[in-house]
């Protein structure tokens, strides 16, 4: 096999045993995935928190095959045709060959061909393999169009993407960059945690994470962040339970940062969420003056709720409000902050695409016309949410998002338009030693490829101080 190919080994090593007995579970994750029930992510969950059974190691390899069979659908299927033509199995319906891709998963990853072929005769007796069935499978994998090629189609196929992203890029950044990007968007993300600074500071958390015998290292451009040095069920790591840190990809924090909220501020989280960033902002004031959330999803505020118990921030209001922009003025909370926020973030619903290393199945969900879409909702709710912000305050717009229809197309289209506002440079916020790395120009941006983290992107504006 290719060793610099990053689908080789992809999944990790697991006792084989656990293959025979979890592909059932595997291919009713992705049954629900494909109906499009939910995302991959929440599905998983959810699958899981409904069979307490499953051990940890059970759990680990299935999550790992399912988002393997989704980070290369595109490379796999088409290797599958191209086998298919060849060599077809017998006693499988033609609508459920698909069915086959995460057996390719498992192939690629190093398991055993007969024990992958055991594992396919409990779930389907009558399913006949020929011999060389996955041999020519694992072959037609490794042999779909190098890396080297500058054909953006071809990268599309080797790095399992659509058509449209792979142009998309090249467009944006240019062929080596998209070339960069997609080898990038194709590998596992680290899991990073962000020290609550209202719990202890970060080298004290780090300490006690080592004394633990939990491997662990500091950010590279966070100067909360910790990034764990290898796999582990987060939840159950010290200091979770006590609010001690809290899971944010490093990106994300930066975001926080960016915006260079302060103790005392009146700050408002326009599109919170579950609440990753307003925590963050908590923290950094020290719970000193206020934070208003908004969001239209009553379920993620209720988690808001409950992380910022968990994580002792008591300067957050949380406010629902309408999920259309132009409904939202109409609030009361909103129109009696309208003209006093020293800050308002405005962290805009996106495509998600620079977090892909996550949620590989995104690329099912997401259409050119649905990013152009998105751009069209975040230019209404900069237009909205500038009406909080105060003369000489700020407005951090942010997503996390690849595409610059998303980024600079919305900041600078927005800005021309607002006639009361100014580009300010984002490393004014941000520490120099930092900035130099993270920042372009006036903007804050981030990427999988060269920073390790998902691709954000943050602009900030301020009110002129008027005449």
């Amino acid at each position: 096999m290719e060793k610099t190919d990053p689908l080789v080994g992809a999944i990790g090593a697991v006792r084989e045993r656990h293959t025979i007995h979890n592909l059932r579970h595997i291919l009713e994750i992705i049954a629900r995935v494909e109906r499009g029930d939910s995302t991959l992510e929440k599905i998983t969950q959810s699958y899981f928190r409904s069979h307490p059974k499953l051990g940890s190691s059970d759990r680990a390899l299935i999550g790992d095959v399912v988002i393997a069979t989704y980070r290369w659908k595109k490379r796999l299927h088409n290797a599958l045709l191209q086998t298919l033509a060849q060599e077809r199995p017998t006693g499988l319906p033609a609508e459920e060959t698909d069915r086959l891709i995460p057996g390719g998963a498992l192939i690629m990853s190093g398991y055993d061909a007969g024990v992958v072929t055991s594992a396919y005769h409990r779930v389907f007796p009558s399913l006949g393999f020929p011999p060389r069935f996955w041999e020519q499978f694992v072959s037609g994998v490794l042999s779909l169009n190098p890396w080297e090629s500058a054909d953006p189609d071809q990268l599309a196929v080797r790095a399992s993407l659509p058509d449209w992203v792979t142009r998309r890029l090249t467009q944006d950044y240019g062929f080596e960059r998209a070339r960069s990007l997609a080898i990038a968007l194709q590998t596992e993300a680290p899991i990073a945690l962000r020290n609550n600074d209202l719990r202890q500071d970060r080298d004290r958390l780090i300490a006690e994470f080592l004394s633990a015998g939990v491997a662990v290292v500091p950010t590279m451009f966070s100067p909360w962040g910790i990034r764990l040095s290898e796999r582990r069920e987060v939840r159950r790591l010290p200091g979770f339970d006590s609010g001690a840190f809290d899971i944010q990809d490093e990106g994300s924090q930066l975001v926080a940062l960016a915006t260079g909220a302060a103790s005392g501020m009146v700050v408002v989280d326009a599109c919170a969420g579950a609440g990753g960033k307003s925590l963050a902002l908590g923290a950094m004031m020290q719970n000193k003056g206020r934070i208003v959330a908004f969001d239209p999803n009553e379920a993620k505020l209720e988690e808001l709720r409950v992380r910022a118990a968990r994580a002792g921030v008591r300067n957050v209001r949380i406010q629902r409000v309408s999920a259309d922009p132009e409904d939202v003025p109409h609030d009361g909370v909103f129109r009696r902050l309208v003209g006093h926020a020293d800050v308002v973030l405005v962290d805009a619903p996106c495509s998600g695409s620079g977090t892909a290393r996550r949620n590989p199945d995104i690329w099912g969900r997401i259409t050119p016309k649905g990013v152009t879409r998105y751009a069209r909702m975040q230019r209404r709710l900069l237009e909205t949410y500038s009406r909080l912000v105060r003369p000489r305050g700020r407005l951090a717009y942010a997503t996390c998002s690849l595409f610059q229809e998303e980024n600079r197309e919305v900041a600078e289209g927005w800005l021309r338009d607002a006639q009361d506002f100014i580009s300010i440079p984002v490393d004014q916020n941000i520490p120099g030693g930092i900035a130099a790395s993270v920042c372009e120009g006036a903007y804050l941006n981030v990427f999988p490829d060269i920073h390790g983290t998902d691709g954000f992107f943050v602009a900030v504006f301020e009110r002129k101080a008027g005449p």
